[in-house]
């Protein structure tokens, strides 16, 4: 059930109270405080898997699960899609998946097939050669493979 809310100082926000958790208490965000076009990375785990076995992650230790944080922490917070390819970086690797490619150790994520024609990858650091793929969707990047071995381009 929708109700009005409390006058906002700038603007009335209407609150579908059947969208919050039992018991949420709701607190109003001040629209003008938020960014006016937020186009930075975002980042989701749902299509993540370790199959095949080789993007396997599970047994990664401490350390590679806080360079990935850290990583994704970057990316969130200095680079947008629109600058994503015209800064020049090394340390990224940004990149589309070429399917095709000889280089290339698989032929598609396994699912959707319109995904894999989004499909990207982009490197965790200078020194480890992790890379994580996914496809990127509505400005979202979708991550499908933890690749801690680079197996995916395979040295």
């Amino acid at each position: 059930m929708a109700k009005k809310s409390k006058s906002n100082k700038n603007k009335t926000i209407i609150i579908n109270e059947a969208s919050f958790p039992t018991g949420y208490k709701g607190r109003y965000v001040n629209e003008e405080k938020l960014p006016a076009q937020d186009t930075s990375f975002v980042f989701s785990f749902r299509f993540l898997k370790e199959k095949p076995k080789k993007f396997t992650y599970t047994k990664q230790g401490r350390k590679y699960f806080i360079a990935l944080i850290e990583r994704l922490k970057e990316l969130s917070e200095n680079i947008t899609f629109e600058n994503l390819h015209s800064v020049k970086d090394s340390t990224r690797r940004f990149h589309s998946i070429n399917w095709s490619s000889p280089k290339v150790s698989e032929n598609t994520f396994g699912l959707e097939p319109e995904y894999d024609d989004e499909a990207f990858q982009f490197s965790t650091s200078t020194t480890n050669g992790w890379r994580i793929h996914g496809f990127i969707l509505n400005k979202v990047f979708y991550i499908v493979w933890l690749d801690s071995n680079h197996k995916l381009y395979p040295r």
